[in-house]
């Protein structure tokens, strides 16, 4: 994608969310980040840990969450959504966005706002583009 595409133009004016567990960081996930910069003018990158482990870090607070993500969790009980994956659809609730920058395809089942679909903004192939 260049900076003049007509695509590029579109999303400069919003706000996505990169989440991830970054462990170890990549050239992959820098080159997402650094792509991530130039197509929004706010790339929030969510560094997210396995909570079994005991590390859990993100980029927005969970206090007084605590109903809200067991709703989530409760209402994506029969799909593979996990404690960072309702932390992030609460936080494009709070962002207002539904843009991600993932390989993550179980996103495509979420819903953010009112029922908005998220917009997967790193398409399937991508780990095989240069």
């Amino acid at each position: 994608m260049t900076r003049g595409s007509s695509h590029h133009a579109l999303m400069k004016t919003s706000v996505a969310i990169y989440p991830g567990s970054f462990d170890p960081v990549t050239n992959g996930h820098l080159d997402l980040i650094m792509r991530g910069e130039k197509m929004f003018d706010h790339l929030i990158v969510a560094v997210l840990k396995n909570v079994e482990n005991g590390t859990f870090l993100v980029s927005y607070r969970v206090a007084g969450k605590t109903a809200a993500l067991r709703r989530l969790l409760k209402k994506y009980a029969d799909v593979p959504m996990d404690f960072a994956d309702a932390c992030l659809v609460d936080m494009a609730d709070e962002y207002q966005t539904g843009r991600i920058l993932t390989l993550d395809r179980d996103f495509h089942i979420y819903r953010w706002g009112k029922n908005h679909p998220f917009d997967l903004v790193v398409k399937p192939g991508y780990e095989n583009a240069p």
